[in-house]
C-alpha cells in the first residue's frame, strides 16, 4: 500500500524507508493491541462488569455491622472505621 506525506496540500510518496519504517511502527502497535487483549483486557471487563466500590463497601460495612449487633468483636481497624461510616450515615440520614 503505498503512503503518502502531505506537503503544502500536495501528496509526496514515502520513500522505500520510509515505508519500512512504517510498516514497523504499524506492526509494533498490532502486537501491542494483541498482547493487551490477550494478558490485559479483562481488567477493563471486570471494570465495567463489577458493581460499583461504594456499592461493595456499603455491603461490607453492613456485614461488619450486622456481626458487631451480634456481639462479635471485629479487629479494632475495622470496628473504628464502621463506628466513622455510621457517624457519617446518622449525621447525613437518608430521606424516607
Amino acid at each position: 500500500m503505498l503512503r503518502y506525506h502531505t506537503i503544502n496540500g500536495e501528496n509526496i510518496p514515502f520513500t522505500t524507508e520510509e515505508e519500512a519504517a512504517r510498516d514497523v511502527e504499524e506492526q509494533a502497535w498490532a502486537d501491542e493491541q494483541a498482547d493487551y487483549a490477550a494478558n490485559h483486557k479483562y481488567k477493563d471487563d471486570r471494570k465495567a462488569a463489577f458493581p460499583s466500590v461504594g456499592d461493595q463497601l456499603d455491603a461490607l460495612w453492613k456485614e461488619l455491622n450486622y456481626r458487631r449487633l451480634q456481639g462479635e468483636n471485629l479487629i479494632q481497624e475495622a470496628d473504628d472505621m464502621l463506628g466513622a461510616v455510621l457517624a457519617v450515615k446518622q449525621a447525613h440520614p437518608k430521606p424516607e
